[in-house]
């Protein structure tokens, strides 16, 4: 095995998610029918492909980052890989009677993809002038960065029908911001030269990309959040307090601000406003609905990415404490199998829910997938320093990433 397929394993994982979240976004319900009649236009509704573009952005992202690292033809291999994948994603759109297969859409997602490849290129040059350019995605802290933008599509594409829902995209953009300022504090300030007020507006748009869905039902309620992340930003970067930790150990004070924000968050999905009293506990042990609908796809998906997210954060706060790796893997997945079962026995006592063994299975599964990730993580640590899994400090990094780098070409 090459040195550089633990690198290959996250970045490809990561595409993968995004593609499963896109799935959902634009299959759901999945109720497949021959169709009566063919609804194919042209051009659709030209409106949407700015959305649409956004969309695939992160595919496009992704898949650069997948490839290797001077990959010749990676943007035009980008910009066909989308397009296909659009194409597939409209032809099986003629299936769902509710749905449109539309040109337009096609070209605006493969536009996208390529300009998500343009973006990671560009990414990738200006790491590589102020730090070493596996920073781009390989620190763990930034992967939380990553795995938030999914769940905050689910998020705002879930609310057509209670837009006041947006706010579940306050603790999340929180836990954003949170997490870029800490690496600007503790690892990346001197060496990235980026003022505070630029990485404030960075962190601003990250939101706003994440928070894109829901910006056509909730203009208003995004904007506040918006307001009040930048602003948590700012305080966080011109507002320190104590002494700076060591290197090696600054991860554990930016998880202790994260963890609330999340915790914040699993509350508000599980037990969003609900006017009617709690009922008597009751359990399924297939799907609480019967009738698949497209809100109820969507908030099943959106507990999956939670999930997810979870797993990784459990990991990522758990998973130095041992060095056995499937000692690691097994605590952190019951872990994960443990809060999925806390939020199952939750939506048992709400009226117009019920709790779920099937989807407890699910998230599990999803949770675990999170671990998962998280220990390919840690694989390119090990890679990066030549011995056991802990943090490089920036000095090693500069040393070592540039032959990780020659090593993925």
């Amino acid at each position: 095995m090459s040195r550089s397929s633990p690198l290959r394993v996250i970045e490809r994982a990561l595409l993968g998610y995004v593609l499963v979240v896109i799935a959902v976004l634009t299959l759901s319900p999945f109720r497949f029918a021959w169709p009566t009649q063919w609804r194919v236009s042209f051009w659709g509704d030209v409106s949407d492909m700015p959305l649409n573009m956004l969309l695939f952005l992160p595919v496009g992202y992704f898949f650069r980052l997948s490839l290797a690292r001077e990959r010749r033809w990676a943007v035009p291999l980008a910009l066909l890989f989308g397009t296909a994948l659009s194409a597939l994603v409209e032809t099986t759109q003629l299936f769902l009677p509710a749905r449109l297969c539309s040109l337009a859409d096609v070209i605006g997602n493969g536009a996208g993809a390529g300009a998500g490849a343009v973006l990671c290129a560009a990414v990738r040059r200006r790491f590589d002038r102020t730090l070493p350019s596996v920073l781009t995605l390989e620190h763990p802290l930034l992967n939380l960065v990553y795995l938030t933008v999914p769940l905050m599509w689910l998020t705002g594409i879930g609310v057509e029908r209670e837009p006041a829902r947006v706010w579940l995209l306050a603790p999340l953009g929180a836990m954003g911001a949170l997490t870029l300022s800490g690496l600007w504090r503790y690892r990346f300030s001197a060496a990235a030269h980026l003022p505070r007020p630029a990485l404030a507006g960075a962190v601003l748009g990250w939101f706003l990309f994440g928070a894109v869905t829901g910006l056509g039902f909730a203009p208003m309620v995004v904007a506040q959040c918006a307001a009040g992340i930048f602003l948590l930003t700012l305080l966080r970067l011109f507002i320190q307090r104590g002494p700076r930790p060591a290197e090696r150990r600054f991860e554990h004070l930016v998880l202790l601000t994260v963890w609330p924000c999340y915790l914040v968050y699993l509350a508000m999905l599980v037990l969003w406003p609900h006017h009617a009293p709690f009922e008597p506990f009751d359990l399924a042990f297939g799907y609480p609905e019967r009738s698949f609908d497209r809100d109820f796809t969507l908030r099943i998906a959106e507990q999956l990415g939670a999930l997810t997210l979870l797993g990784y954060l459990l990991a990522e706060t758990f998973g130095r404490s041992t060095r056995n790796s499937r000692t690691l893997l097994a605590c952190n997945v019951a872990l994960g199998a443990l809060c999925a079962l806390l939020m199952e026995v939750g939506h048992g006592f709400l009226p117009f829910d019920r709790a779920s063994v099937a989807r407890w299975l699910l998230g599990t599964v999803g949770s675990a997938f999170g671990v998962t990730l998280y220990a390919a993580q840690m694989s390119v640590m090990q890679l990066l320093r030549g011995g056991p899994a802990s943090m490089p400090t920036g000095a090693e990094l500069h040393s070592r990433g540039s032959a990780l780098n020659e090593s993925s070409r």
